[in-house]
């Protein structure tokens, strides 16, 4: 979280919006692409959860 006050000027801002970014970009790039289609169902998501919810009861 970045708190910017009242009376910072435009650099400072600037300042600040980049350490952000920099914080972003060492996240770790995750390829989540490569899971999509992974699992190979026979029915309807939806119905499946409808399902699901409805043993709980």
């Amino acid at each position: 979280m970045t708190t910017i006050s009242k009376g910072t000027n435009k650099k400072e801002i600037k300042l600040l919006l980049l350490q952000i970014d920099k914080k972003k970009s060492s996240r770790k790039n995750i390829d989540l692409n490569k899971y999509c289609g992974a699992l190979k169902l026979q029915e309807n998501p939806v119905d499946i959860q409808k399902k699901w919810r409805d043993e709980w009861e």
